[in-house]
């Protein structure tokens, strides 16, 4: 008999709704609401409509960058607490995006000497899900942005970067010559127009760090997926982009989003 946190599935939660997963070839959208930085009541009436699916689950959750916030910390030696990191992270962000004070901030301090990575969600939403699992008794085994989700799959010591290409949003995760992870830039490009905006995006930063990565992975949304291949084909050289694409494309963003973990 199984115990009862003993099944693991996968959510995803994207500008375009939520969707669950427990394997690659079974993805189902449980909403199709639009969600936002804020969207508390969406998402807890999302999930307490599929409340017997979730009840007694451990769920593996991957958020879309459109609902996060990124920066990255230099390492410093002297910083001895993770008191200290989480105020320097606040600080950092309220220099970057103005009004984030108030936002709920994680850091990943896993990697000593590594420069560290600070994300930031809106406190409406984090609270929503935490909500949403006391309500209906389940327990959120991880909750993942797609950046880091991505990244942790990403060869470092090739010294690529990485963009992820979502309906509206890029996020481009640049690192230095050592293969260190450096920067996080964001674009929010019209509807239709996310190739050519990665393709800007990437320039404007190679001109900026003065040097070109050996190559860009590019992991495109299955949302995206059959317009970006039509746009490139129309690009002579496009090598600066090697774009990655889900193994079973979906044609939304949140079912995307499950495939990014299992």
């Amino acid at each position: 008999m199984l115990r009862p946190w003993s099944k693991t599935i996968t959510m995803g939660i994207a500008e375009d709704g939520i969707a669950i997963a427990t394997s690659r070839a079974d993805s189902k959208r449980i909403s199709t609401d639009t969600i936002a930085f804020d969207s508390a009541d969406e998402i807890k009436l999302a999930l307490l409509a599929h409340a017997e699916m979730l009840e007694g689950k451990k769920i593996d959750l991957v958020v879309s960058n459109f609902l996060v916030r990124y920066v990255v910390l230099p390492w410093n030696p002297y910083v001895a607490s993770t008191q200290d990191w989480q105020a320097i992270a606040q600080e950092t962000f309220k220099q970057e995006f103005d009004a984030l004070a108030d936002w709920v901030i994680r850091l990943n301090l896993n990697q000593f000497g590594a420069p560290v990575v600070a994300t930031a969600m809106h406190p409406d939403f984090y609270d929503a899900l935490h909500d949403a699992s006391r309500l209906l008794g389940f327990e959120w085994h991880s909750i993942t942005p797609a950046a880091i989700c991505l990244l942790n799959q990403a060869n470092a010591a090739l010294q690529t970067w990485v963009m992820i290409a979502e309906p509206h949003c890029l996020q481009l995760c640049t690192c230095d010559t050592k293969g260190a992870l450096h920067h996080f830039a964001v674009a929010s490009p019209p509807a239709g127009e996310e190739f050519s905006a990665a393709q800007q995006l990437l320039a404007r930063h190679c001109v900026q760090a003065a040097h070109a990565p050996k190559q860009t992975l590019v992991y495109v949304s299955g949302a995206l997926t059959s317009a970006w291949k039509s746009q490139s084909q129309h690009v002579s050289s496009g090598a600066e982009l090697s774009p990655v694409f889900a193994r079973n494309t979906q044609s939304n963003n949140c079912s995307w989003l499950t495939q990014l973990s299992i």
